[in-house]
């Protein structure tokens, strides 16, 4: 009985030796995601950077998702364009594209990044950034045509009844 428990002892420690001397490789992490310019507008030229944070990364591909959520259309995404970053610095890697939707009114990115030779996808609901999107809600129009003529007409036809 007591030669189980030392064997028994013995393999625990032999196994505990043996897992912690295995080296885990950390999951990627963004540390910080940043466009240029910060506010652009649909079909704008951008570029964007990411700091991710890991060991053992060798690429880093982002896809952003043009997409819109105003009322007059059905909330929808138009383009997923996936670009293959470049590492300026050590984690640090950065991308240029164009925008290629008008109707577009925000952006939404995740990546997917490859780190010793296994693809890591970062994903949130959360990564968005609205796009500025010039309204010409609140401008008179058309609208304040018509609302001169019928005045007008209210005018002439209302006088000439008093006329009478």
């Amino acid at each position: 009985m007591k030669n189980r428990k030392q064997n028994f002892l013995l393999s625990a420690i032999i196994v505990g030796i043996y897992i912690s001397t295995i080296s885990v490789a950390a999951d990627p992490t963004l540390e910080s995601f940043s466009i240029d310019p910060e506010d652009p507008a649909p079909l704008s030229d951008i570029t964007v950077t990411a700091d991710i944070g890991g060991e053992g990364i060798t690429a880093v591909i982002v896809h952003i998702k043009e997409c819109n959520d105003r009322p007059e259309y059905p909330v929808v995404c138009f383009i997923n364009q996936e670009i293959t970053m470049s590492e300026v610095e050590t984690g640090k890697f950065t991308a240029s594209l164009t925008l290629q939707e008008e109707r577009a009114n925000y952006i939404q990115y995740y990546f997917d990044i490859t780190v010793n030779g296994e693809e890591v996808r970062l994903l949130e609901d959360s990564w968005k950034n609205y796009l500025k999107v010039e309204s010409d809600n609140g401008t008179p129009g058309f609208e304040f045509m018509v609302l001169i003529t019928a005045i007008g007409l209210g005018f002439v036809l209302f006088r000439k009844k008093r006329l009478r």
